[in-house]
């Protein structure tokens, strides 16, 4: 397995992690709105970490003339 789909599956597992956990937490384990909030805040920080590394990885290769890697 390469770095380009461990990556991949990274950024998956962390928006699934964002967006799926909360609703199930909220909807069926009873949770209050504000254990939601503090628990989405919490895990945005490695995507948005991951996301600028990707936009930055692809700009230099934009810049480079581009390459498959």
């Amino acid at each position: 397995m390469n770095i380009k789909i461990v990556t991949k599956l990274t950024f998956l597992f962390c928006l699934l992690s964002v967006t799926a956990v909360p609703i199930y937490a909220w909807l069926f384990a009873g949770i209050d709105l504000a254990g939601v909030s503090g628990y989405v805040i919490a895990t945005t920080g490695p995507l948005g970490v991951l996301v600028g590394g990707l936009v930055i990885k692809a700009t230099a290769q934009a810049r480079n003339g581009g390459g498959s890697e």
